[in-house]
């Protein structure tokens, strides 16, 4: 069954109409399809009543989706020409006839004409007909003539219309011409103020570069003559230093000798005072004990008496002394050498004494010298330190710029060693995550592609400083992760191709992405990215030129030379050449 135009509650609402023909009618479904087909019943509507003048003419409108309809009395059909536009449509209205087929009708009676009248009214019927023939024959002649010349007046009318339209749109754009022909003025005048403008800037900035080029060609020289006296300076203090350690390390090995030999000092005098205490005790118990005797001999025998005698004649003064000389050379030995030994034990703190003084005249000297050197290296220190830290500073925004493109963090610093100026060093700190600090750049903290991301970043950020003719990079996005590698070749390519020319080159079968920028216009420098592959889709610019270079032994034996047609109009060949197209042509193929 076919699809209605328009629903029925909509039909009935806009357009006033109440039925489609197919659902006044019963039948087969074949019979329906083809008087839908045929007559397109499904799209013919049926009201009995008679429509209002606002429902004919929205009937008639162009969106309307209902051409045909059916009244009680009459039969409406629209004719619309999309061709002419919204407004080239026709209404054909006829009334309804009476029926003659499937009509109800009770004949009672049936007349009988006489043969002579019948004949003579079919003859009369048929000369008629003839003649309504003929006019029909020459009204279908006079028809098809003027159609004719009615299709070849429409087209000379849409010729005449075009050629109307051309020239309204001709008229206006020719109207319109002086106030484009303004703007076009005012905009070259514009152009050519902001070109003289930009010249003028550009030489000014040309002659300050070169300024500032003699400017820091002499801070170099300067730089390169402070180092080469510092070094001077450094080595006598270095010098004055290590004489100074030396000389404290004798001072305090001397001090610690001195301490021992007074400590020794004192425990021979402690031990001299007690045996001097111990002899006087001794010698108070003797002459207690000789009274005691004298008293006890007093009451002695004979024997007793005889006996004392012989004791006492042994021990005589002589005898006595000899004992006590050997008992104070047992007593020297105890103390270590004697008397001798103690003189000498005073001799050597004394001369270490003499060597400390000494020592500590050397070391004013010294202290004196190295004051100096510290001055003069302060001085020095102040005058390049300063420009030390503007290059870093310089190098350092570069460097956080680059990183900052690639929604991280990194920044250049100095270590400066409070000790050794040998031991400064440049410090590269760098973030890739948003929950870390940052952190020195080394092979423990950071991957193999981050270091090679922080690499080519920190390289970038040093070309601002040092001028180059070219500048080649080899093989930098080997190791990186896709995504690093596009953020970096897309730094890169903004960088090189921000201001005007730029070229790419290859060689060895590698494929290579680079740009040159010439600042300017003047001398800028060209970038050279080697690498043996590249990823998909990355940024292209204008200026841009890749290279491949093809070669090894897997390469076709059998490659198309330059045309013929080059070489006789004085092209230059240089062998055969390889065709990439049919060669990715083959490669789609083979996927």
């Amino acid at each position: 069954m076919e699809r209605i135009p328009l629903p029925q509650q909509q039909l009935r609402q806009t357009y006033g109409l109440q039925h489609y023909i197919t659902d006044l009618i019963e039948g087969p479904d074949a019979v329906i399809s083809m008087l839908c087909d045929n007559r397109n019943i499904h799209q013919q509507a049926y009201t009995p009543e008679k429509l209002s003048v606002g429902q004919v003419n929205a009937l008639k409108q162009a969106d309307s989706p209902i051409a045909s309809w059916i009244t009680a009395n009459e039969t409406y059909q629209i004719t619309r020409r999309k061709e002419y536009g919204d407004k080239a449509s026709s209404t054909r209205m006829a009334r309804l006839r009476d029926a003659k087929l499937f009509a109800d009708s009770t004949t009672t009676t049936v007349q009988q004409p006489e043969d002579e009248d019948l004949n003579q009214r079919i003859t009369t019927a048929e000369r008629e007909i003839a003649d309504l023939q003929a006019r029909h024959t020459d009204l279908g002649t006079r028809h098809n003539t003027l159609k004719s010349n009615r299709e070849e007046i429409e087209s000379n009318m849409h010729d005449i219309q075009q050629r109307k339209s051309a020239a309204q749109r001709q008229q206006a754009a020719w109207q319109a011409l002086p106030e484009k022909q303004r703007d076009a003025e005012a905009k070259i005048a514009d152009a050519q103020r902001r070109l003289r403008a930009s010249a003028d800037a550009q030489f000014r900035i040309m002659t300050e570069g070169d300024e500032a080029v003699l400017r820091k060609g002499q801070l170099a020289l300067d730089y390169a003559n402070q180092v080469s006296s510092l070094r001077d300076f450094h080595r006598p203090a270095l010098e004055a230093s290590i004489v100074s350690i030396e000389a404290r390390s004798d001072f305090e090995s001397i001090q610690e000798r001195n301490a021992e030999d007074r400590e020794r000092l004192v425990q021979r005098e402690q031990e001299k005072r007690e045996l001097t205490e111990e002899k006087n005790r001794q010698r108070a118990k003797g002459d207690a004990l000789g009274s005691e005797c004298a008293r006890v001999s007093q009451v002695w025998s004979e024997e007793t008496a005889e006996l004392y005698q012989r004791e006492t004649k042994e021990w005589e003064p002589d005898r006595l002394e000899t004992e006590i000389q050997s008992v104070q050379a047992r007593l020297e030995m105890a103390a270590g050498d004697g008397t001798a030994g103690g003189q000498r034990v005073i001799a050597e703190f004394e001369r270490r004494a003499r060597e400390i003084t000494e020592g500590y005249d050397r070391k004013a000297v010294v202290d004196e010298s190295l004051k100096d050197l510290e001055e003069r290296i302060t001085e020095v220190r102040g005058r390049w330190e300063p420009e030390l830290d503007g290059v870093i500073a310089r190098i350092s925004e570069a460097f956080a710029d680059n990183f900052a493109r690639i929604h991280c963090a990194g920044e250049v610093g100095i270590y400066k060693d409070p000790d050794d100026f040998e031991r400064w060093a440049v410090q590269i700190k760098v973030k890739f995550r948003e929950h870390e600090q940052l952190s020195i750049l080394d092979s423990h903290r950071q991957s193999g592609g981050e270091r090679a991301v922080s690499t080519i970043f920190y390289l970038m950020a040093l070309q601002s400083l040092a001028r180059s003719p070219f500048r080649v990079v080899d093989e930098i996005n080997q190791g990186m992760d896709p995504r690093n590698e596009r953020l970096v070749h897309s730094r890169i390519v903004e960088i090189a191709c921000g201001q005007s020319s730029h070229n790419i080159s290859a060689n060895d079968g590698e494929l290579l992405s680079a740009a040159a920028a010439a600042a300017g216009g003047g001398g800028g420098s060209q970038y050279f990215l080697i690498t043996p592959k590249l990823l998909p889709g990355l940024r292209y610019e204008e200026g841009m030129r890749v290279h491949c270079i093809a070669s090894g032994e897997f390469m076709p034996k059998e490659m198309g030379s330059a045309g013929n047609d080059d070489q006789e109009g004085g092209g230059v060949t240089d062998g055969p050449t390889l065709d990439f197209a049919a060669l990715a042509r083959r490669a789609l193929a083979a996927r």
